[in-house]
């Protein structure tokens, strides 16, 4: 029993793992940029990413630098500064990186908006209704006649 039940539960997760929403409705995006042209109008979206800045300093000791001149050394490009300053013995490194905001720009398509008209869905529906309607009563006479 117990290995039906895994089998069973295996053959429907395979079922409902197969095709997800998002690529059904990607496939059909995709089907009806093909086809209609003149249903989808492209925009252009921006998008804005913000980088944080961060700054790293470290300090260490060099045994070979025997003379006690301090000395400094910057390097900068655009938003990166680097630091290196030396005291006797000991190198201090320290590094920047300013805070950035980059943009994105991309062409996306956009449904333009088209009127569709439902042909004979109320026909069915009243259909449908009529044919409920007609079932409860063919089902009270024949409870009524019954008992």
């Amino acid at each position: 029993m117990r290995h039906i039940f895994f089998i069973l539960c295996v053959l429907l997760s395979v079922i409902f793992a197969g095709c997800s929403v998002e690529q059904r409705c990607q496939r059909r995006l995709v089907f009806l940029e093909n086809n209609c042209p003149d249903c989808f109008t492209t925009a252009t979206v921006r998008d804005t990413i913000i980088r944080e800045g961060w700054r790293h300093d470290t300090a260490f000791i060099i045994h070979s630098l025997t003379d006690t001149v301090a000395d400094t050394f910057v390097l900068e490009r655009e938003r990166v500064s680097v630091r290196i300053i030396r005291t006797c013995d000991t190198l201090l490194v320290t590094a920047d990186v300013l805070a950035d905001t980059i943009y994105i720009e991309r062409q996306v398509a956009v449904p333009t908006h088209v009127k569709t008209v439902e042909k004979g869905r109320w026909l069915w529906r009243l259909l449908l209704v009529l044919c409920a309607i007609s079932g409860i009563i063919i089902v009270a006479r024949w409870i009524n006649k019954r008992f």
